[in-house]
């Protein structure tokens, strides 16, 4: 099953002509590639990692030429795909990979450009029914326009009862120019990796002795393999050509040379062994940190979530993994009565409709009207908040119900104070998420900043986790880690406060009803996995 990808186009500036590295030249006449791939094949999870005898596996997007080209300038594969893009922005896919439910899999591949790029890896994970389960961005990679490939690669984390993962690479150009993409590696993640060693070691160093353990101690002689180098983060020194949330510092590649370790003889002469393609047990020295072994790419990981990845510590008390069945815990959340007025009148908020079922936190939208509601107890001037979310439409009906989160002001004041509606769609599992940030201000009409998702993967019919971030300097949403919205200021006329000037707040989560014209209201569930909050 293949899952629609889309594409945002941005102003086209003027882009190098196509190198002659793309479409083939003599060795002689390209520099030294950089050592991102010096082996690479044995263990690999990518069924067609080099193309070496065809492209299958590979595919662009309609409106994009690909071509399966032969390369000298990679230090392994002799094949690369070569990419003449349609607009600025655009991916390629990878082969698919097959995956045992969930694990991390460290997922590369080698790519080089005609001109400044920015590169990332995307998953998209499908159980045993091909269904999707969500998507996993990884960070942005600054590739630099030239001969040269650079790794283009993260860590990912397949969710559970994932059987099967679509891997596609994001290239974000400022105009369409060509690229070439090689050697796709995908990795299961150890349980426990060993720590990598930051650094170039040109040489080999000096022989490191252990004593004999037995009369007629052997010399190991050193492996014809070649060494297998290893990547290690640095710092971008750009940044992607649309405009794109802040990145993780991507990751470029440091080479690392593994030194066989010799046992010397003590007094008889050695005997010694001859060399041979399997590589030999070595004693790593007492002094050194130890190396990754040959499997293990080092690529650093990027979390799925907006509280890994940007550091917001431990959860505060008022969080909620919802472990306790039946009414949501009094101590941390206020329910609806039985039942309040709906959202403007319409339908009604019932205590009954807010139930935790199997470790989740169950709204339900009942076609006559009657909905959930739910408010946090926790109140606070700046804060963090994330949730683990989906919403479904379980039924037909003229007006659906919008799934909302909320960070609404303690003092009901509205709209003096503001809203943050953080995610608000106008129907369950839609495509793409939206968002409305209101100013406070004293009077109607209504002043507010509107964002959409632009890059959208699975529909919120599948598990995201959805965070927001309010701080005195500004307001700023992420989905499934990575930020997608922003905004600070906006200070105006008649009374409007900066954005994020709201005294207080706290979160409310609903399932409301916007049938206004009584077309009757089509069944649907919001579930929320946890709730954790986070202070500033």
């Amino acid at each position: 099953m293949s899952t629609s990808l889309r594409r945002t186009g941005v102003s086209v500036l003027s882009s190098f002509a196509l190198l002659a590295c793309v479409v083939g030249v003599s060795a002689a006449s390209v520099p030294a590639p950089q050592r991102v791939a010096v082996s690479g094949t044995p263990g690999n999870g990518c069924g067609n990692p080099v193309l070496a005898t065809d492209a299958a596996g590979w595919s662009t997007v309609p409106g994009d030429d690909g071509s399966r080209v032969a390369t000298t300038a990679h230090i392994v594969a002799g094949h690369e795909l070569v990419v003449h893009p349609a607009e600025a922005r655009t991916l390629v896919h990878a082969p698919d990979r097959a995956v045992p439910g969930a694990g991390s899999w460290d997922l590369t591949v080698d790519l080089r450009s005609t001109a400044d790029s920015a590169a990332r890896l995307e998953a998209t994970w499908f159980d045993a029914d091909d269904t999707a389960l969500g998507r996993a961005r990884g960070q942005w990679v600054t590739v630099r326009g030239g001969e040269r490939y650079t790794r283009v690669g993260d860590r990912f984390l397949a969710p559970e009862h994932a059987v099967r993962a679509e891997i596609a690479v994001a290239v974000d150009q400022a105009g369409p120019a060509p690229f070439a993409v090689t050697m796709c590696s995908y990795r299961p993640v150890e349980p426990a990796p060993v720590p990598v060693v930051v650094g170039t070691v040109d040489h080999p160093a000096p022989p490191v002795t252990t004593p004999p353990t037995t009369a007629a101690p052997t010399t190991t002689a050193p492996t014809t393999t070649p060494p297998v180098p290893t990547t290690s983060p640095v710092a971008p020194t750009t940044t992607p050509a649309t405009p794109t949330p802040s990145p993780t510092p991507p990751v470029t590649t440091t080479p690392v040379t593994t030194t066989p370790v010799t046992t010397p003889p003590v007094t008889t002469p050695p005997t010694t062994t001859p060399p041979t393609t399997t590589p030999p047990v070595t004693t790593p020295p007492t002094t050194t940190p130890p190396t990754h072994g040959p499997d293990d790419p080092g690529v650093r990981p990027v979390p799925l979530t907006a509280a890994e990845r940007y550091g917001w510590g431990t959860p505060l008390p008022a969080s909620d993994e919802f472990d306790r069945p039946g009414a949501p815990d009094p101590a941390k959340w206020v329910q609806a009565g039985e039942c309040w007025p709906g959202h403007t009148g319409n339908g009604r908020r019932c205590a009954s409709r807010t139930t935790v079922e199997n470790g989740v936190l169950v709204e339900t939208g009942l076609a006559n009207g009657d909905t959930g509601w739910l408010a946090s107890t926790h109140g606070t001037q700046y804060g963090r908040w994330e949730m683990r979310v989906r919403s479904l439409q379980t039924g037909s009906g003229a007006s659906p119900y919008h799934p909302v989160l909320i960070v609404w002001p303690d003092s009901e004041n509205w709209p003096a104070d503001g809203e943050y509606d953080f995610l608000e769609n106008s129907s369950p599992g839609a495509a793409c998420a939206e968002a409305w940030l209101h100013y406070p201000h004293p009077t109607l009409p209504v002043q507010q900043e509107f964002a959409r998702e632009t890059d959208c993967g699975a529909p919120l019919s599948e598990w995201h986790t959805i965070a927001f971030e309010w701080t005195p300097e500004h307001v700023r949403g992420f989905l499934d880690g990575e930020q997608w919205f922003s905004f600070s200021g906006g200070a105006g006329p008649g009374g409007r406060a900066p954005i994020q000037a709201m005294p207080s707040g706290h979160l409310t989560i609903q399932l409301d009803n916007y049938d206004d014209a009584g077309r009757g209201n089509a069944p649907a569930r919001l579930e929320v996995d946890w709730v954790r909050m986070y202070a500033v």
